[in-house]
């Protein structure tokens, strides 16, 4: 059987009128892009649940109308019934699967059927929404294995981008509220602000902002930005998505490929990544899938590997005064990691682009700090200066994007990334620089 064609737009009832308009937004972004796959790796929400069990139901609804409970003879189990429960569990994953391979819902170029609802499975789901009467089970569409007898290796490439890595803001949640949940952290902020200026001390909001951008200046006037940025910032709640987005000709994109915090966990994930094309390429054939590196269809290794990326002090106690990223973002709460291009050669080398979208909560936590500009951060953020306006001083989501090239040989485990050849001299200095650190020793995260 072809595999079923993409549609321009959803047209079942069940999928395109009847959800809720958010779930119809969603469902309609599976249809349209690879990178809104539904699947095993999509992050929870009520939005995502909601969308999910509509697409069970629908199984179950074509399962029941089709009659692909059992198989041809009456006796041997068909198609699993899927849990109507909103989550994406293990009966949702065989349904999916099974169902995929009955209708020879595959890409030309994969060798085996994964479990993800992507662009054509919802198409041919879609399809069989607004299809009556029988439909028998369709011939099997086998892929055609690469040529052994071709001259040089061959990459099966998936539509790009590919999500290869994905950990939405799982933490630190309390660096954008804006509302005191913590006394002690309160009376803690006035006592160190008293201590460090108890021959100055502050009058008013302007200069507990003075003493929150005297300290952010440390690392810089970008630095000291995202603090003026936060001083003015009127807008609630923050997008997940980034209220500020630096893209990749930015101070901080170029900024953060250069830092050891970014370098070090994008060198161990190019290894790991560089190491799954290999041992899951057909040598014989001279063949590597490439949608390996797909959330869903990785092998365990890769599911498993943690790209941590940290600029803070509380990690790193060598990072210097002047640090701007430590200054600027510090820890990380989100990131998302695309492979966005590839291309291989017949001899088996290749080459391919990462996309990183990282993303940081600014804002002052109810602790884990012990400067006083943290202190007058958290107490401005929270409405606890007299005479303050509070329609100001907002926590906001930020987020770099940044590109960053890699390339490798099908032939070996592991071949060196060129990620960061051109900033290696820069981080040696970096290293080797010993300054005072801030006391506490770390800065805003």
């Amino acid at each position: 059987m072809a595999n079923p064609q993409i549609k321009a737009k959803l047209q079942s009832a069940r999928l395109a009128t009847d959800p809720a308009q958010d779930v119809k937004s969603r469902l309609k972004q599976c249809l349209e892009s690879d990178a809104f796959n539904i699947g095993p790796h999509s992050q929870p929400n009520k939005t995502l649940s909601a969308a999910i069990l509509i697409l069970q139901r629908s199984l179950n609804g074509i399962r029941d109308k089709f009659q692909w409970g059992v198989g041809p003879d009456g006796v041997t189990p068909g198609m699993p019934r899927s849990p109507e429960t909103g989550a994406y569990d293990e009966g949702t994953k065989a349904a999916v699967q099974w169902y995929k391979e009955f209708n020879g819902v595959r890409r030309s170029h994969q060798q085996r059927v994964d479990n993800i609802i992507g662009r054509m499975t919802i198409s041919q789901i879609d399809n069989d929404l607004l299809a009556s009467g029988p439909k028998p089970k369709p011939a099997p569409s086998p892929t055609p294995p690469p040529n052994p007898s071709a001259a040089g290796w061959t990459f099966g490439v998936p539509t790009l981008p590919l999500v290869v890595k994905r950990g939405d803001h799982q933490a630190d949640k309390d660096d954008l509220s804006t509302v005191e949940t913590d006394a002690s952290a309160t009376r803690k902020a006035h006592f160190i602000i008293g201590l460090m200026t108890h021959h100055n001390p502050p009058k008013g909001p302007s200069d507990y902002e003075r003493i929150w951008k005297g300290f952010a200046g440390i690392g810089g006037i970008n630095a000291a930005d995202m603090a003026q940025f936060q001083i003015d910032n009127s807008s609630a709640p923050p997008r997940m998505e980034g209220d500020r987005v630096f893209g990749v000709a930015d101070f901080w994109s170029t900024q953060m490929k250069k830092d050891k915090g970014f370098i070090r966990p994008h060198e161990n994930l190019v290894g790991e990544i560089t190491r799954v094309i290999s041992e899951m390429a057909d040598h014989q054939r001279k063949f590597a899938d490439i949608s390996v590196l797909r959330i869903g269809s990785q092998p365990s290794t890769l599911e498993r590997h943690a790209v941590v990326i940290d600029f803070s002090f509380k990690n790193d106690k060598k990072r210097a005064l002047g640090d701007a990223m430590a200054y600027g973002f510090g820890a990380i709460q989100g990131l998302r990691v695309n492979l966005i291009e590839f291309v291989g050669q017949p001899d088996g080398t290749y080459k391919g682009t990462l996309q990183y979208e990282v993303f940081d909560h600014y804002g002052a936590d109810s602790h884990d700090w012990n400067d006083h500009g943290q202190a007058a951060q958290y107490l401005l953020q929270r409405g606890l200066v007299d005479g303050q306006d509070k329609t100001k001083y907002r926590p906001f989501v930020s987020k770099i994007v940044a590109n960053v090239p890699f390339e490798g040989d099908v032939r070996m485990a592991i071949k060196h990334t060129t990620a960061s050849q051109l900033q290696l001299s820069e981080l040696r200095k970096a290293l080797s620089y010993r300054a005072r650190l801030l006391p506490g020793g770390r800065a805003r995260v």
